[in-house]
């Protein structure tokens, strides 16, 4: 219908024909509003200047009542090597509100305290979005995922063996985005309160505008954090013939601001030609720690800590079509922490060490990949990366007390890391069986430390029917340690403990096969092999010679994990919601040199998860979720662990039209979840309990302005950098 604009008058009208054209002719446009009606959806208005050139029509249900359309869809089907999941399929049986949920209802995937996505069975998961390798954090990929709505995401695919050219490695979930031409200014605002002892707070703004050139984001995430953190310890440490009992209780807390600021502005030449141009500052101007340890013969202790990060990153991109995409990306990385520490001596607090260190990164990257249709149904994919890293190191250790030594060491590392790769997939019998081969050469060069690697890749799969999806695939893979953990630094923790620098340490190689079966297009079935070679693990060891305990990262000879996971999801009515999950597996922990010692420990782990949904309200949406997760004892390296148990709910709503989105969740509420540690090998006798403050309450709220367009946000990849992870990130620590 074409109406005028002074009254909503009808101007003209016409009806669709057999193939759903329509044709009307008009003169003056600039006055004229175009109405689509159409049964089973709502109403569609636009002034009839500004019509996109793709219109997506809202459905209506209430127009549909004395109908009933039944419609099978697909859940699941195999492409290119992966398994692609139908999201509307999903939202059909299932209650879905964000990315997350939609990713979380998987089958296939694990999500413990809603703060992590997993594939079941596999020993790392990447995540991505849009197939692009993403710089950003795990934790950021979560937290976007939850804030991105459901219907923004057209599907998502699970790949046990990730193409070569995502540069990932192992097992990846890729979420696909809805594209749309439309013109869009919208913006987002949001706050987030946490509690578990202590306060934090987070805001969230975002602006987004787009058109048929333009697509520019800017966006800022910032607020203060204030954690808990305690530790008991219990140590039998034989020194010679003497054994000398400690107690040790551990009390820290830390608080910190985080800035955190995005842009990316992307202009389209034409329809297949792309560029963009991105920055993002991840600033954390302040962090202070405060720890309180006590510790029975050995005597207390306490430190300060201040520690400043900064983090900025430029990276422009071009992208024709899928035939090719080529990148270049700049990242400065600055962090610099001072230590103050005192020690109890006679109950008098004395100055015992100023401990001051930095690293400084420069990292530049620059990749390309081609994609090219051969005859005979034949596709043939290759690019390559190239990463230079100049990382610099200083730490200085001031003694201040008497038998604390001056400690002092600088260290330059430099790094050429390159890659290239050649894919070839094929499909054969009609498409029932497809054939996805890569060959990945590496070459790494670290200060001198070179390594070459040829590493296969293939994927197999097979369509029997839809009901029944096979898929067998296997890789090798390599992994270098962190800059830091590559250099000989020495850091005190206390008069009992320090940790110390590794730079032996070898790249470790890995080799994954894995066989999946999925059957009526719901229950997944998998078996899993890896071996591990080099496998670099931080373990702590008590010194035969003196009261001295040093935590190192070492390599280990041999890792092997034998695996078999079985998942499935039961709907009940339309309120009514269980997924359950399994996992089996046997581990072995083998080396041959472990200070002198071997050890070959193994062991069985079995896994469970459930979790319920309970709709309470569909106007407006309330949903109420219950979810248990058990994990038997298990072990990695010498480290041994008790069994844990993770009970958490959470109730979340949609209001406003579903502009707005209140959520309230509690999660290890029988502070269970975290495994209690103890090490019973040769004369090493030592048990951590870390389950305090781990019972985390959240309030989060979000408001989306009408019309808002969530965008990819991507973090910097801080993987090897750094201290340690959690030094690095450390106000993130929750």
């Amino acid at each position: 219908l074409i109406l005028n604009i002074a009254d909503s008058s009808l101007h003209k009208g016409a009806i669709g024909n057999m193939e759903g054209k329509i044709v009307i002719m008009i003169q003056s446009p600039e006055d004229k509003i175009l109405q689509i009606r159409a049964l089973g959806y709502k109403s569609y208005f636009s002034a009839l200047e500004d019509v996109p050139e793709e219109i997506i029509m809202e459905s209506d249900a209430t127009m549909l009542k004395e109908f009933n359309v039944t419609e099978k869809r697909e859940l699941v089907k195999i492409v290119d090597g992966k398994f692609l999941y139908n999201v509307q399929a999903i939202q059909e049986k299932k209650v879905v509100t964000t990315a997350f949920d939609v990713v979380k209802e998987l089958p296939s995937v694990v999500s413990k305290n809603e703060e992590s996505l997993e594939i079941l069975g596999v020993r790392q998961t990447s995540l991505l979005i849009d197939g692009k390798v993403s710089t950003m954090s795990y934790s950021e990929i979560i937290n976007y995922l939850k804030a991105l709505p459901a219907d923004k995401v057209e599907s998502v695919e699970i790949s046990y063996n990730a193409p070569a050219e995502w540069y990932v490695k192992g097992s990846a979930i890729n979420v696909v985005l809805k594209k749309t031409k439309d013109k869009i200014y919208s913006g987002q605002l949001g706050a987030i309160y946490g509690y578990n002892g202590a306060h934090r707070g987070m805001l969230r703004a975002a602006n987004f505008f787009s058109s048929a050139k333009w697509d520019i984001y800017a966006s800022y995430i910032g607020g203060y954090t204030d954690n808990k953190f305690r530790t008991k310890e219990y140590i039998l440490h034989k020194v010679k013939d003497k054994y000398y009992e400690i107690n040790n209780d551990d009390k820290t807390n830390l608080s910190g601001q985080q800035n955190r600021i995005y842009t990316s502005i992307s202009y389209n030449i034409t329809e297949n030609n792309t560029i963009n141009v991105s920055y993002i500052g991840d600033i954390t101007p302040y962090a202070r720690e405060e720890e309180d340890i006590q510790k029975s013969y050995i005597g207390n202790s306490r430190q300060k800590s201040e520690r400043e990060l900064y983090i900025q990153q430029v990276s422009m991109y071009y992208k024709y079509k899928k035939l090719l995409q080529t990148g270049v990306e700049y990242t400065n990385y600055q962090m610099n922490r001072q230590q103050f520490s005192q020690y109890d001596i006679n109950e008098i607090w004395q100055d015992a060490f100023l401990y001051k260190a930095s690293q400084e990164i420069n990292k530049l990257m620059g990749y390309v990949n081609i994609n090219n249709s051969l005859p005979k149904g034949w596709s043939l994919s290759y690019g390559g990366k190239y990463i230079y890293t100049q990382n610099s190191n200083k730490q200085d250790n001031e003694g201040l007390l008497q038998g604390v030594a001056n400690i002092t060491s600088r260290n330059l590392i430099w790094e050429h890391d390159a890659s290239v790769f050649t894919s070839v997939r094929k499909s054969f019998l009609k498409d029932k069986i497809n054939v996805d081969a890569t060959l990945t050469y590496e070459y790494n060069n670290m200060s001198g430390y070179e390594t070459n690697n040829l590493l296969p890749r293939v994927t197999i799969s097979y369509v029997l029917s839809k009901e029944h999806l096979f898929q067998l695939s296997n890789y090798s893979d390599r992994t270098h340690p962190s800059y830091w953990q590559k250099r000989d630094y020495v850091m005190i923790n206390d008069k009992y403990s320090i940790a110390i620098g590794n730079s032996k340490l070898k790249p470790s190689f890995e080799n994954v096969t894995t066989l999946n079966y999925i059957l009526m297009q719901s229950m997944s079935f998998g078996l899993v092999y890896a071996y591990s070679k080099n496998n670099f693990i931080s373990q702590s060891y008590q010194l035969p010679d003196t009261l001295l305990m040093i935590e190192q990262v070492e390599n280990i000879k041999k890792t092997q994990i034998v695996g078999a996971n079985i998942a499935f999801p039961v709907q009940i009515g339309k309120r009514f919601s269980l997924q359950f999950q399994g996992h089996v597996r046997y581990q072995q922990y083998a080396t041959d040199n472990w200070h002198g010692m071997s050890y070959d420990n193994r062991f069985w782990q079995f896994i469970f998860n459930n979790s319920n949904d309970i709709t309470l309200s569909f106007k407006p949406l309330i949903i109420f979720n219950a979810s248990v997760q058990y994990i038997s004892p298990g072990m990695a390296g010498i480290y041994k662990y008790y069994d844990t148990w993770n009970l958490s709910t959470a109730i979340k709503g949609l209001f406003f039209d579903k502009r707005l989105t209140v959520g309230i969740s509690l999660s290890d509420i029988l502070e269970k979840a975290t495994p209690t540690m103890y090490v019973r090998q040769g004369n090493q006798y030592y048990n951590r309990n870390s389950n305090f403050y781990n019972r985390f309450l959240q309030v989060a709220i979000t408001y989306q302005f009408r019309g808002y367009k969530q965008r990819e946000e991507k973090d910097i990849n801080t993987s090897r950098f750094g201290m340690d992870l959690e030094e690095t990130n450390g106000i993130n620590k929750k």
